[in-house]
């Protein structure tokens, strides 16, 4: 499915200023999206029992806030002796707006390389999901004049990080051709990880997303509206009978949790707080912010090596 990002249903001009109302007194969302019906009575669902996972929330370029973040998991990992296999779920946007989205393609780009020798020789899963970010990077790709808006929603940054001499959305076809082509040369390593990315991955009766699920349509066959941007068509409210969702885009200030979804995007690139959850008999956040980092970055813990390497 190709997208114009230029115009359409699919995003506003400039997705920023859509005015924010408050759900809750911990929760600020986009007006309307979780406000249609009361699917919180819904059964509690559970993650499959032989699995452990992890779903970290949008990173948008903070390189800083990812390496701390795998090492807190491999940490969390190493605390349990069960049974439970280590699932660890990247929810999506990990490019734009923050200044290092080059660093995080390259860290996570390199986990994916080696996701099969991980599961292979350590057992820990690693799923890595599509957000809207790079979708819309994608677009630009394909089409730099009518994907032109990626530029307004991070792409600048993520230019920047590429050393890629930006442009605006209103510069002529031929400069726009010139950063495609630039950029396309500098992502050449990267779009093995980048394309083909899925929209949703399942564990038990807990389904992981970037934005939303549209309950009028099945599993297999949800639309990208309701997957990268949360606008399910069918105006319903968002999620899927009988199960959780597990999701980012939606920016709080602190996590959600309710028996119908949680939200693990606490809006990393302005906030500083990069969050993930644990599910398996029970939940627990797990958080990194730019007060907690070291002088020295890297994946390095406590207890030794990372649980992302072989």
């Amino acid at each position: 499915m190709s997208i114009n990002f230029s115009r359409g249903r699919y995003a506003p001009t400039n997705p920023c200023s859509i005015p924010l109302c408050k759900l809750d007194k911990n929760t600020a969302v986009f007006p309307n999206l979780f406000t249609q019906s009361t699917p919180d009575k819904c059964p509690q669902a559970y993650i499959a029992r032989e699995e452990r996972v992890y779903a970290i929330g949008d990173i948008h370029g903070r390189q800083d806030l990812l390496e701390a973040m795998l090492a807190k998991i491999s940490d969390d990992i190493a605390r349990f002796s069960d049974d439970r296999r280590p699932r660890v779920v990247f929810l999506g946007d990990y490019i734009d707006r923050g200044d290092d989205s080059r660093a995080v393609l390259q860290t996570l780009s390199g986990i994916f390389h080696i996701a099969d020798r991980l599961k292979s020789e350590t057992n820990l899963q690693i799923d890595f999901l599509v957000g809207n970010h790079e979708v819309a990077l994608l677009e630009f790709l394909k089409n730099p004049i009518t994907s032109s808006a990626w530029l307004d929603w991070g792409g600048l940054q993520t230019l920047a990080s590429f050393g890629v001499s930006p442009t605006t959305a209103n510069a002529g076809a031929r400069d726009f051709q010139r950063v495609r082509d630039q950029l396309a040369e500098k992502l050449e390593p990267y779009m093995g990880f980048l394309e083909g990315l899925p929209r949703t991955v399942v564990s038990g009766k807990v389904v992981f997303v970037h934005a939303s699920l549209d309950p009028a349509c099945s599993l297999d066959a949800q639309p990208d509206e309701a997957t990268l941007w949360g606008t399910p068509p069918s105006g319903r409210a968002m999620g899927m009978p009988g199960m959780r969702m597990v999701h980012g885009h939606f920016a709080a200030s602190k996590p959600v949790s309710r028996p119908n979804r949680i939200c693990v995007d606490t809006g990393a690139y302005y906030s500083g707080c990069l969050t993930a959850i644990r599910l398996d008999e029970s939940e627990a956040f797990l958080s990194v912010t730019s007060a907690d980092l070291s002088p020295i970055s890297g994946l390095r813990q406590s207890g030794g090596g990372s649980a992302f390497t072989v």
